[in-house]
């Protein structure tokens, strides 16, 4: 598979025919033509929560540490994410997050 510019196609396409008809099927086609759409961009987001919790009759302060993916909000606990993209939205996580 192969992602192309469309619009560029039909430029350069448009006028390049003898046929008119032969050009505007071309045209057409390229426009009805299925799209993909472009992977969102994520990171990891370091997060920590803070709360009081019980261990058998003692009250102690516990810290959780986890990460959230910034495009949906999925959570990984227990150590820094080791994935290249979200499993939950599939956002690509190794670069910079565009828009």
């Amino acid at each position: 598979m192969r992602c192309i510019d469309a619009d560029a196609l039909i430029e350069d396409i448009d006028g390049d025919l003898t046929d008119s008809i032969a050009e505007g099927r071309a045209i057409e086609k390229i426009m009805n033509a299925p799209t993909i759409e472009e992977r969102k961009k994520g990171r990891w987001i370091p997060h920590s929560e803070k709360s009081r919790e019980y261990i058998g009759t003692v009250l102690v302060n516990v810290t959780y540490d986890y990460w959230l993916c910034d495009a949906c909000g999925y959570r990984v606990e227990n150590g820094q994410p080791m994935y290249n993209f979200c499993p939950y939205c599939g956002a690509d996580m190794r670069g910079e997050r565009h828009g």
